[in-house]
């Protein structure tokens, strides 16, 4: 209590001072970057609250009195050639200024120094923020600026810093008398410790971009038959923004002249509540500005009289085909076993896990469904008795390639399911992709083969050679651990194994082996007749006495312990598919046959359901593929139906789908299910499917209060730290194409990010909106990690129908 009172003593002192004494205005101060309004009477100023300063990974040297503080964890090794037990968590502590200090971490070698990147700069006066007294908004020329009647106020952290973060925070300034057009105004924050004193703007709406226009950073087609942006803000402490003075808004060319214009509409209210678990997730009202009538190509911003514009919104026909190109980089970023250059992934990466470099896969003896990295290093101890003998262990040869994941750099045969997305792309529309230049490594250009059909190669390669001779497909490859914290992937210490063959990532490697060779065999015939024998010889080895090999499964020990049912449903799925892809691939009348047998035609499996109903006729059975085809469209007519329910498109066929991270629920277009709507496009044509694909994107592409797309690279803003571990380790920005899980229901948030992030945000973290509940800090893995299989396959996909549909010759 004494020092409650304390405080407000010295705050009303404060405000008793003249207006100069008030606030330094150090140079490390906040920076006020950018100023917009959300109407004639409200002014809005986004600040950025301390820095990072990057530090990236170094040759570490030591130097006398260093002293390296390990963790209590071991784990198996192998370096140099040799295996090794290698400690967790190797700090160097420095005696800096008569203090002990730690400097980074050590990597497994003892080369590299990991260091940590300090916070610079002076924390707001968080004590002021609210009191309109620490601040003045005026005319220009005028001596002395009236205060603000209201302060409102938002914060949230952003990049990595422990509970240490930067921020950014948004006031919202509401002024006595509302500002006229062509003015210059100036802020002075007399109470604030900004690192200016005072900021001067001119207040045009048609010129001031507006935090509350939410707008794509796509853009979109001429013919793309839904374009909407929409008109929101929640202020933080002052609650949902009243948009109801608002009635029309126009589209404005680059040289300022009013395009388009049309009435704005109330879509949903603060209080209506969403079928996204019964919330509305923007607590605020929010209208609707649709163009979807104007179809002319150019460079245009929306303009809502009286509040401000959007950022440049292109219309043209390649803006789906640049975001696609966008999205496969995150596929190619995470090749394993390959260097990639700065053009591909913004620095040079050097080649992770290769075998030409020493670096050495052992057989384990569990499967992918026992386990991860524990299952796997428990399994190599056992091998090696411990750790102490390796005669044990056997190498697996060519075990090299594929894609990582995030930041545990695992290859899975859950990887193939993007593969397959790519297959189905291709086959879309093989004409447009056939001409298609991506961004793929220099040996892959100008080979003969279509770009996107190297980058599918480059999966499937890799678990054709993790086929054994018996035709058996092992389910990937695993380290002891997650990485170790202060190493990059081309630095791994940890021991890699590889999980036991088995049938379901046998027939998974089937499945995408047999339709590789199908779309692969007029570029490569020889080349994709061997990966077809391969399919086949997996597809056998899987069938041959296959519950015997799912029940030994069941038997092996590990973190997991899958039941012969549901091991014999994943068989299922993953036997169907292959089946219809071999059919496909041979015309052989046994897979046919097996096709039959296994499908159900349902929800369940709708990849293997989407192969049958776009089989040649000549190769289907007509009723049977027009099952099909009826059962993708009743997918879609329920995804499409969830779509109208919620205010920004979200879409997907499971209504029960619980609202948080690992899943992409908002920034995966259709989140991790798969794609029902764009499938049904393709076999209908029906622009009601493809209008709703295009809302489902909404989120993704930056229609959404965060202001940013969730894919790196791609549009105006994008997230800075995604838990790419590499480009952290090298204070590098992360690769481009990369989509996060992205947004989370603070709800449902972990308790170190309760603790040790949340804290900081204004107002409390219980307060935010789920729309707007994106945070930039990549130690929050359920919201900034991401997989190749979760989100960035399945976005690529997305875009690429979008890109193709309808479309012969894409732009170079």
């Amino acid at each position: 209590m004494p020092q409650r009172i304390a405080f407000v003593l010295a705050l009303v002192g404060w405000l008793l001072l003249p207006a100069s004494s008030h606030a330094d205005h150090p140079a490390d101060g906040p920076q006020v970057v950018h100023v917009g309004a959300l109407s004639p009477s409200v002014v809005v100023v986004e600040l950025i609250e301390r820095t990072v300063d990057p530090r990236p990974q170094i040759p570490y040297e030591p130097q006398p009195g260093d002293e390296i503080r390990q963790g209590d964890r071991e784990l198996l090794g192998y370096i140099d050639g040799e295996m090794t037990m290698v400690r967790t968590g190797r700090k160097v502590f420095r005696n800096i200024d008569g203090r002990d200090r730690a400097i980074g971490t050590l990597s497994g070698d003892g080369k590299w120094l990991s260091r940590s990147s300090p916070i610079t700069g002076q924390r707001i006066t968080e004590t002021t923020l609210l009191e309109p007294k620490a601040y003045r908004v005026g005319p220009a020329g005028e001596v002395e600026r009236p205060h603000p009647i209201a302060v409102a106020v938002k914060a949230k952290p952003f990049e990595t810093g422990g509970g240490n973060h930067p921020r950014q925070i948004t006031l919202y300034l509401t002024l006595a008398e509302p500002m006229s057009i062509g003015h210059e105004y100036q802020i002075d924050f007399v109470g604030i410790n900004t690192r200016d004193a005072s900021h001067a703007f001119t207040y045009d709406s048609a010129e001031l971009r507006s935090p509350a226009i939410h707008a794509s950073h796509v853009g979109h087609r001429p013919d793309d038959p839904y374009k909407r942006a929409l008109l929101s803000q929640w202020t933080g402490t002052g609650g949902g923004f009243d948009f109801s003075f608002v009635d029309m808004f126009e589209l404005i060319d680059e040289d300022g002249r009013v395009v388009f214009a049309s009435p704005v509409s109330l879509v949903r209210p603060a209080d209506e509540l969403e079928n996204l678990h019964r919330k509305n997730v923007f607590r605020t009202d929010v209208y609707e500005l649709d163009y979807s009538a104007f179809d002319t190509p150019g460079t245009y911003r929306i303009h809502v009289p009286g509040v401000g514009t959007s950022h440049p919104i292109v219309i043209d026909d390649d803006v789906w085909t640049e975001a696609f190109r966008v999205s496969l980089s995150g596929l190619t970023n995470h090749r394993s076993g390959i260097a990639l250059p700065p053009r591909i992934a913004g620095y040079d990466r050097p080649r992770p896990m290769h075998a030409d470099d020493g670096v050495k896969v052992f057989q384990g003896d569990v499967t992918i469904f026992n386990g991860e990295s524990g299952t796997m290093s428990k399994s190599l101890m056992r091998l090696t008795n411990g750790g102490t003998d390796a005669t044990g262990l056997v190498e697996v040869e060519g075990a090299w390639g594929g894609y990582m994941d995030a930041g545990d750099w695992d290859r899975r045969s859950q990887h193939l399911h993007p593969t397959q997305l790519l297959i189905e792309s291709y086959r879309g529309n093989p004409e447009f992709f056939a001409t298609l230049a991506l961004n793929v490594p220099d040996e892959e250009l100008d080979n003969g083969v279509p770009d996107l059909i190297d980058e599918i190669l480059w999966n499937v390669e890799f678990f054709q050679r993790l086929q054994r001779d018996d035709g058996g497909v092992r389910g990937g490859i695993e380290s002891t651990a997650h990485p170790q914290n202060g190493e990059t992937s081309w630095q791994e210490s940890l021991m890699l194994g590889a999980f036991r063959a088995e049938p379901i990532t046998s027939q998974r490697f089937a499945a995408a082996a047999a339709a590789t060779a199908d779309v692969l065999r007029p570029f490569d015939e020889a080349h994709a007749e061997a990966l077809l024998a391969d399919a086949i010889r997996a597809f056998d080895w899987a069938t041959d006495d296959t519950d015997a090999k799912l029940r030994e499964i069941t038997s092996l020990p590990g973190d997991r312990e899958p039941t012969f049912d549901k091991l014999r449903q994943s068989y299922r799925d993953a036997a169907e598919l292959a089946a219809v892809e071999l059919y496909r691939a041979t015309g052989e009348q046994r897979f046919h046959a097996a096709f039959q047998e296994l499908t159900r035609l349902t929800d369940d499996n709708l990849k293997a359901t989407f192969a049958y109903a776009t089989l040649p006729d000549d190769l289907a059975d007509a009723d049977l593929k027009q099952a099909a085809i009826d059962a993708v469209v009743a997918e879609a007519d329920k995804t499409l139906a969830f779509g109208r329910g919620n205010t920004i498109g979200v879409s997907h066929r499971v209504p029960t789908m619980p609202m948080m991270g690992f899943v992409g629920y908002f920034t995966t277009p259709e989140s991790v299910i798969g794609p029902t709507l764009t499938r049904a496009h393709h076999l209908t044509g029906d622009d009601r499917y493809l209008a709703a694909a295009i809302r489902a994107t909404s989120y993704g592409i930056g229609i959404n209060p965060t202001g940013m797309t969730m894919t790196t690279g791609l549009g105006h803003a994008w997230p800075v730290e995604p838990l790419h571990i590499d480009s952290m380790r090298l204070a590098a920005p992360p690769p481009p194409g990369i989509t996060v899980y992205g947004t989370h229901d603070p709800a449902r948030a972990p308790n170190y990010i309760k603790r040790w992030t949340l804290p900081n945000t204004i107002p409390a973290w219980r307060d935010w909106p789920i729309a707007e509940c994106y945070f930039d800090v990549g130690n929050w893995v359920e919201m900034n990690e991401y997989t190749v299989h979760q989100t960035i396959g399945p976005t690529a996909n997305y875009f690429a129908h979008l890109a193709s549909r309808d479309q012969t010759q894409p732009s170079q």
